[in-house]
């Protein structure tokens, strides 16, 4: 009587299958590393190009804006929430801002920036704002080109 082989496998070479492993390896990694990507890509496209992204923004996209003043005092901090007109003002003025580098956080603390724009978009969204020399979007700082970092928030 015959024994039957306990592999299956037994016949092929030892290291056969180190090849489609490997190749497994590699279209998984770069399929993660594809995604991880695109998602780094919008990122980048927002800190490299913050007036784009702000001129697609229109009052139609926001549910509402709060603004939050910290001025130090007893009766600090302020909240209030904007009106329909003046959503649609803040956003106009939104779409005249030019930016000129993106800085550090450490400096543009030192700047005392202390009004807060928390912009609530029908989707869920969130954008918080700080506006001044130095303007703030999300966690990224960015110094305002000095022909319009005279513009003030209309409200």
């Amino acid at each position: 009587m015959q024994k039957i082989s306990a592999g299956v496998f037994k016949n092929f070479p030892r290291f056969f299958f180190i090849p489609f492993l490997l190749a497994f390896l590699f279209l998984t990694l770069t399929a993660c590393q594809f995604e991880d990507s695109s998602l780094r890509e919008d990122t980048t496209t927002f800190s490299k190009i913050p007036e784009q992204y702000l001129s697609k923004i229109h009052a139609s996209d926001i549910k509402q804006i709060e603004r939050i003043s910290i001025t130090g005092g007893k009766d600090s901090p302020t909240s209030q929430n904007l009106s329909k007109e003046e959503i649609s003002a803040f956003t106009d003025w939104m779409h005249q801002l030019r930016f000129h580098e993106e800085i550090s956080r450490k400096e543009a603390l030192s700047s005392g920036a202390v009004t807060y724009y928390h912009i609530f978009f029908l989707d869920g969204s969130k954008l918080t704002i700080s506006p001044g020399e130095i303007m703030q979007m999300n966690d990224t700082y960015y110094r305002m080109n000095t022909e319009v970092s005279t513009i003030k928030p209309p409200c």
